[in-house]
C-alpha cells in the first residue's frame, strides 16, 4: 500500500460513515475491509494510524449491528472477515477486537436474514491461530454463540429464509470444527459444558453430516467438487483433520493436571469426538 494509505483510510472513515447508515453503499463497506486487509505491520505501528484504524473497525461493527439494509450488513460481515485475514492486525490485544467478535456473535444468533448469519459465521472462521480469538472467555463466547445459532438454525418467521437453512448449518458446523482444531487446554471447560447439553447433541448430528459431505455447500446445485466423488474426498479430508484434532486433544488429557477441570473437560470433548468418528465409520 502506498504512503497515502493513512489519508485514504481516514477519508473512508470520516467521510463515508458519518452519513446515515442506510446511505452507506455496499462497495464502500467492502473497500474499507480491503484497506484493513492490506495494511502492513510498518503502517500499523505508526502512531498516526491508530485512530483511523479504530474508527474503521468501529464503523464496520456499527454497520453490522445497525438497521441498514441486509445487503450492507452482509458486506460489513464480509469486510470484517476480510480484515481478519490480515496477520498484521493485533486481534488478540487490540481494544477494538472484542467489539468486532461480539458484533459477529450477536448477528450470527439474532439476525433475521440467514445470508447475513452465514457471512458472519464465515467471518468467525477466518482467524488462523488460536491467539487471534483472545482469551478463554472470548473464545468460549464465540463457541457458545455458534452452537446456539446451530441449535436454532431452523427458527425463522420468514418462510423464504428456509432455503438457506442447509448452507447456514454447513457454515456454522465448519466454523465450530475450526474452533475445535484450534482449541487449547484453557478452552476445554467451555467446550465440554456445551457438548453435554442439548446443543451438543444437535452439533453431533450436523457434524456427522458435514464429515460425510451431506447437504449444505457439498450437495445440490452449489455442491461443486466433482459430484459424489468430490464430496467423498472432502469428507475423507474432514474426517482425517478431525482425527488429528482428536489425537491432539487426547494429549491434553495425558499432560493435564490430574482431576483438574481442564482435564475432565478435555475427556468430555475427546469422548464426543470419538463418538462422532465412530458414527461416521458405522454409516459407511
Amino acid at each position: 500500500m502506498s504512503s497515502s494509505a493513512h489519508d485514504l483510510l481516514s477519508f473512508s472513515v470520516f467521510s463515508l460513515f458519518p452519513l446515515p447508515l442506510l446511505q452507506v453503499k455496499s462497495n464502500a463497506v467492502r473497500a474499507l475491509g480491503n484497506l484493513l486487509h492490506f495494511l502492513s505491520v510498518s503502517q500499523l505501528t505508526r502512531p498516526g494510524f491508530q485512530r483511523p484504524l479504530e474508527e474503521a473497525v468501529s464503523a464496520l461493527v456499527t454497520t453490522v449491528q445497525s438497521e441498514a439494509t441486509m445487503k450492507v450488513r452482509w458486506n460489513a460481515c464480509y469486510a470484517l472477515g476480510n480484515a481478519f485475514r490480515n496477520p498484521a492486525l493485533p486481534l488478540d490485544s487490540a481494544s477494538w477486537s472484542g467489539d468486532a467478535f461480539s458484533a459477529l456473535c450477536c448477528v450470527v444468533t439474532s439476525c433475521q436474514n440467514f445470508k447475513v448469519r452465514i457471512k458472519s459465521a464465515a467471518a468467525l472462521s477466518v482467524p488462523a491461530c488460536r491467539h487471534c480469538y483472545g482469551d478463554a472467555e472470548r473464545f468460549g463466547h464465540v463457541w457458545r454463540s455458534l452452537a446456539a445459532a446451530l441449535e436454532h438454525s431452523e427458527e425463522t418467521q420468514d418462510f423464504l429464509e428456509y432455503r438457506y437453512c442447509s448452507s447456514l448449518r454447513h457454515t456454522l458446523t465448519h466454523t465450530l470444527t475450526h474452533l475445535l482444531r484450534l482449541s487449547q487446554s484453557q478452552d476445554m471447560p467451555a467446550l465440554g459444558m456445551s457438548l453435554v447439553m442439548e446443543e451438543g447433541r444437535g452439533f453431533k448430528e450436523h457434524l456427522v453430516k458435514y464429515l460425510r459431505g451431506e447437504g449444505g455447500m457439498d450437495g445440490g446445485r452449489r455442491g461443486g467438487g466433482g459430484g459424489t466423488e468430490g464430496r467423498e474426498r472432502k469428507g475423507e479430508e474432514r474426517v482425517r483433520t478431525l482425527g488429528e484434532t482428536l489425537e491432539r486433544l487426547r494429549s491434553l488429557c495425558v499432560d493435564g493436571e490430574e482431576d483438574g477441570e481442564e482435564e475432565r473437560s478435555a475427556l468430555v470433548v475427546v469422548a464426543f469426538l470419538e463418538d462422532v468418528l465412530r458414527s461416521c465409520e458405522e454409516l459407511k
